[in-house]
């Protein structure tokens, strides 16, 4: 995972390519509900 603000990207390296699954707006504190899912 990316976080650039505004933006935040869900990535992942297969082989030498680099697939995007997801690119949110981060308007919401995704980095809150995020750490609060791991706990």
């Amino acid at each position: 995972m990316v976080i650039v603000h505004p933006y935040i990207a869900f990535y992942r390296f297969i082989g030498n390519k680099v697939v995007v699954y997801r690119i949110l707006h981060g308007a919401r504190n995704y980095s809150h509900l995020l750490k609060e899912k791991i706990r």
